[in-house]
């Protein structure tokens, strides 16, 4: 879903025969992958007189299994593609707002969470920004403001945070990329006060009281939840509990 689509090859109009899944489909939770196959190819195999059976001792996985299918549900639940797609355009129109007070932002692209940032010697000729200036760039960005961007090559920074990111947190990355160029005289008059509104944007996104806000979050989670999921956090919780009870008993003798 990082490219804004359930599948990065939608974007392309590709149907394709194989699919190899993998990393996003437990959020990272778990180690899991998936071989799709389309049915038109399972069924050419179907009957085969010859046909093989065969499989590996880790296949099927129930722990990979239930984190693939608790992050799909979170994904539909909480139309996760369709943040990834709206805090994307947000990203670009933000960075497009510094590239005509830059001297050196060049072109920017990207499909959903997936964008680049292209930085050039020249806006007109397009000749690439020299490796030295781009490292420099890129050491200041982290080392003042804390944005660790991931450098493409030796001229291109790739921006693509979780896909559950915040508008402010969108408004947090670009801010800080913004004033960079301005420490480094990468840019016009006008660029510092662009970033100031950008900060002050920002500003306005951020809850008043985020940790109300937090677990008011949470707690709709839990009652859009289903019986099942609500059963097994009541057994957790009472699990907590009565573990909580016997330690402190053991501890008191």
């Amino acid at each position: 879903g990082r490219a804004g689509e359930w599948f990065g090859v939608r974007l392309a109009g590709v149907q394709p025969d194989l699919m190899s899944l993998s990393k996003g489909l437990t959020a990272g939770y778990f180690p899991f992958g998936v071989a799709a196959v389309h049915a038109r190819l399972v069924h050419a195999f179907e009957g085969a007189p010859n046909l093989m059976p065969h499989g590996f001792t880790n296949c099927g996985h129930p722990v990979g299994c239930a984190a693939a299918i608790a992050t799909i549900e979170y994904i539909k639940q909480n139309d996760v593609i369709g943040n990834v797609q709206a805090r994307g355009d947000e990203m670009r129109a933000l960075l497009g707002r510094l590239a005509p007070h830059s001297s050196i932002v060049g072109d920017i692209r990207g499909a959903g969470m997936l964008t680049c940032v292209e930085f050039v010697e020249d806006k007109r000729t397009k000749v690439k920004l020299p490796q030295g200036q781009f490292m420099r760039l890129h050491a200041h960005a982290a080392k003042v403001y804390g944005l660790r961007l991931r450098g493409l090559n030796t001229w291109s920074l790739c921006i693509n945070p979780a896909s559950t990111v915040s508008r402010s947190e969108v408004y947090k990355i670009v801010a800080p990329l913004g004033r960079t160029l301005v420490d480094l005289g990468h840019c016009d008059d006008q660029l510092a006060a662009v970033v100031d509104q950008i900060e002050a944007e920002g500003a306005n996104l951020e809850p008043r009281f985020p940790l109300l806000v937090e677990w008011c979050g949470r707690l709709a989670s839990l009652v859009r939840s289903s019986a099942r999921d609500r059963s097994q956090m009541a057994a957790i919780l009472l699990a907590l509990g009565v573990g909580a009870a016997l330690g402190r008993r053991s501890c008191l003798g």
